[in-house]
């Protein structure tokens, strides 16, 4: 992820900033809602202190803004981590910008995947309109042979005019 300048000294380190981070993950995971902390909330619970103390492998969080990626069944399928606000902590309005957001973000990544399973529909549709296509050349390949060994089909007819004598007419298949 990126870094500010703050953090400057851990842009090769291994670990990325949300990397472990159980506490935010259960708790979105839990309640389903936004989780905003200021870096004097982090250290005051327990719960966060060594997180914010950088267990983690990565910068130490100052602050935390954490959103959840939903897709359209309401599901969580990601979220979005903000730490080191670069003045203060992060407001009301950051947590509903950066929820936008994340719902801007959520359908981006569903249309994708709609996008990404019309290709596959379109490409099993298309072998399967070739296959139906290949079916049906051989078929019509065998039309002409089979109409040419068809044994010839007696028609009668018989018209509106007065009884003389029925007709009978021979037909062979067109070749």
């Amino acid at each position: 992820g990126s870094r500010s300048e703050n953090n400057a000294s851990w842009r090769d380190a291994t670990g990325k900033p949300g990397d472990g981070n159980a506490n935010a993950d259960s708790m979105m995971a839990k309640t389903g809602l936004p989780l905003r902390m200021s870096q004097a909330d982090m250290q005051a619970h327990s719960r966060w202190s060594g997180v914010a103390a950088q267990a983690r492998g990565g910068p130490p969080l100052r602050g935390l803004l954490v959103t959840a990626l939903k897709n359209s069944n309401g599901e969580t399928v990601g979220f979005l981590e903000l730490s080191d606000k670069y003045q203060g902590d992060f407001t009301i309005h950051d947590q509903y910008v950066i929820e936008e957001l994340t719902h801007i973000a959520s359908t981006a990544l569903q249309n994708v995947g709609l996008i990404d399973r019309l290709r596959q529909l379109n490409s099993e549709l298309a072998q399967r309109v070739a296959d139906g296509t290949e079916a049906l050349a051989c078929q019509a390949a065998l039309v002409p042979a089979a109409a040419h060994q068809a044994p010839p089909v007696w028609v009668h007819s018989q018209s509106s005019s007065p009884p003389s004598k029925p007709s009978a007419t021979r037909v062979r298949p067109p070749l």
